[in-house]
């Protein structure tokens, strides 16, 4: 079992445990719900740089080789398995099939996923899930159990090819001529007790089955009804689990779902379905939900909306506000407002806007960075010249004297007599030091052009 940077996994040979082991990392930020690398592959081209990113996508990395590694160790207990139950999200699947050395194949025959809800991955959940999966329920004579048989092409075939070989057995022809005679065909004594025998046999299996119904309908009714709503209420979160709409939209649409059966609490913590379908972040179903009557103003601390995973969950709150404003208490819901198409073109426009400007201050930056490097290499390549080279282009009559030199020299003729002769730095818009013919941008300049540049003492 995997989800949420959690993963357990045990070895068990009937009820005892040969192996186990669990695995923990930080791979989902708070209050956001979804792993990091879900969300990367959700939006591409803006992924997140900051720290807690990376070491999220550190630790993802880091929890797929040790669970790898795990399987890998147990990969003598894995051979001669009876049964893998696998519980691990869409998303994080490729962690046990994906790669060369993959620890599962997807074929293998003896790997099943969990056909119930699971919580987080510890290892006692696992001992819970061992449990469930390990033991049968045997049902009394009062309750209907209404399965659908599930038949395959090899049964009917075989069972088809029995009952050919059971005709062929059984029956048996005896010719005469006294059965050629016209006029006196009599039906065989045998075959008539038969039928006899089977009608009266039919007679007494229905009054059999109608003394069992009524002795069922006056004393098992109430036993049969708990476990209907059982079905029922297993059905309902089972749809606003996985978000299976169609399913709940015809459960809905049942006689015996009431406002009771949608606002009685499903588990210890209070919990609604409308929490259920909240928290996972199933829109549809949560309209669903509101429109049959589910209350989002429960009781319960955390409401449907403060479960809400997303800001998309959370609006699809605030819209149903906005065209059902008086039918909930979304006071006590705590819904902030109605979100209407106003305000989100409002909202449209506010971000185009926001967009624009970020583009055009990218561009400015962008340019202003163009400007810096351009005057870098104006600087260098100024600074690489002599004193002796800036001289001469500075008695140049003209800079079209300097047209044969080659292009860096050119730049310089152009830019020596406003750019500092020690540092480089230009010289525009500032009052100059000079001495003799150098000119230079502060006093340290002059100082150390002068150091540099005096005779050494006898």
């Amino acid at each position: 079992m995997t989800g949420g940077g959690h993963f357990a996994g045990a070895v068990f040979q009937g009820k005892e445990v040969l192996q186990h082991k669990t695995f923990h990392r930080y791979t989902v930020r708070a209050k956001r719900g979804t792993a990091q690398g879900l969300r990367d592959a959700q939006n591409r081209g803006h992924t997140p740089k900051s720290a807690g990113a990376a070491l999220r996508r550190h630790n993802e990395a880091a929890l797929v080789k040790d669970i790898q590694d795990l399987l890998k160790s147990w990969s003598d207990y894995l051979s001669v398995a009876s049964g893998i139950f696998l519980r691990a999200p869409k998303y994080n699947r490729s962690v046990f099939f994906g790669g060369r050395g993959a620890p599962l194949e997807i074929k293998d025959k003896r790997i099943c996923s969990l056909p119930f809800a699971t919580r987080r991955a510890t290892f006692s959940e696992v001992k819970r899930v061992h449990d469930v999966l390990s033991t049968i329920q045997i049902y009394g004579l009062l309750i209907i159990i209404i399965i659908m048989p599930i038949k395959t092409v090899e049964e009917d075939e075989q069972s088809s090819e029995d009952e050919g070989s059971v005709q062929l057995e059984m029956v048996e022809v005896t010719l005469g001529t006294l059965d050629l005679r016209e006029h006196e065909v009599k039906p065989n004594k045998k075959k008539r007790r038969k039928r006899r025998e089977r009608k009266t046999t039919e007679r007494e299996g229905e009054l059999l089955l109608t003394s069992d119904l009524s002795h069922w309908q006056n004393s098992g009714t109430a036993v049969v009804c708990e476990w209907w709503e059982y079905g029922l209420r297993d059905a309902l979160y089972t749809a606003c689990k996985t978000g299976d709409s169609e399913t709940l939209c015809t459960l809905l649409q049942g006689e015996e779902i009431t406002a009771l059966h949608l606002n009685t609490p499903v588990d210890s913590a209070g919990f609604t379905l409308l929490h259920v379908a909240s928290a996972a972040g199933h829109k549809a179903t949560i309209r669903l939900l509101l429109d049959a009557g589910s209350d989002p103003a429960c009781r319960c601390p955390p409401t449907p909306y403060g479960v809400s995973p997303d800001k998309d969950t959370r609006n699809t709150f605030r819209k149903y506000m906005a065209e059902q404003p008086d039918k909930y208490d979304y006071t006590k819901a705590q819904v902030p407002g109605p979100l209407t198409a106003e305000i989100e073109s409002k909202k449209a426009e506010k971000k185009k806007a926001q967009k624009v400007l970020r583009r055009r201050r990218e561009r400015e930056q962008k340019e202003e960075r163009r400007r810096r490097e351009e005057e870098e290499e104006e600087r260098t390549r100024f600074l690489e010249l002599s004193d002796t080279e800036k001289v001469v282009l500075r008695s140049l009559p003209s800079p079209t004297g300097a047209v044969l030199m080659s292009r860096c020299v050119f730049m310089c003729v152009c830019v020596c007599f406003r750019r500092c002769w020690q540092c480089g730095a230009s010289l525009l818009g500032k009052v100059p030091f000079e001495y003799l013919h150098f000119s230079f941008c502060t006093t340290r300049c002059v100082q150390a052009h002068r150091r540099a540049n005096a005779a050494p003492k006898p």
